[in-house]
């Protein structure tokens, strides 16, 4: 199951790495839709797919442990700064997608249960 979960990454990766920049878009817009529509960087949510595979490695606890943390600490970093260069270029619409879209796909059922809640608490 590890082995298909990165597996999954890889190809993830890849396709957001097309669409992004290989695919010679004419339109610059902000991507709201497809696997966007789940998360922010579904880029940085494949290579914690990928990464899943070196949990499982013969290694001591504590190169699991610190390389593990060491790779978040880049992936949320780099996420919030590729954040600030977003907004720069698309203003609130870019704010209006960040408030309704978590960061990493493994948030997404929390981003939608708060939204329900605060749907019902508005009524």
């Amino acid at each position: 199951m590890v082995c298909g979960l990165s597996q999954v990454g890889v190809l993830t990766f890849f396709y957001c790495l097309h669409l992004l920049y290989a695919s010679k878009r004419k339109d610059r817009k902000l991507i709201e839709n497809g696997l966007f529509r789940y998360t922010r960087h579904p880029m940085y949510t494949a290579m914690a797919a990928m990464d899943s595979m070196n949990w499982y490695m013969n290694q001591p606890w504590y190169v699991t442990i610190g390389s593990g943390l060491l790779f978040y600490l880049c992936l949320i970093t780099a996420g919030y700064c590729q954040e600030l260069e977003t907004i720069g270029r698309y203003g609130d619409r870019a704010r209006e997608y960040y408030a309704r879209t978590p960061r990493l796909f493994i948030w997404y059922p929390i981003t939608k249960w708060q939204a329900a809640c605060q749907t019902t608490d508005d009524s």
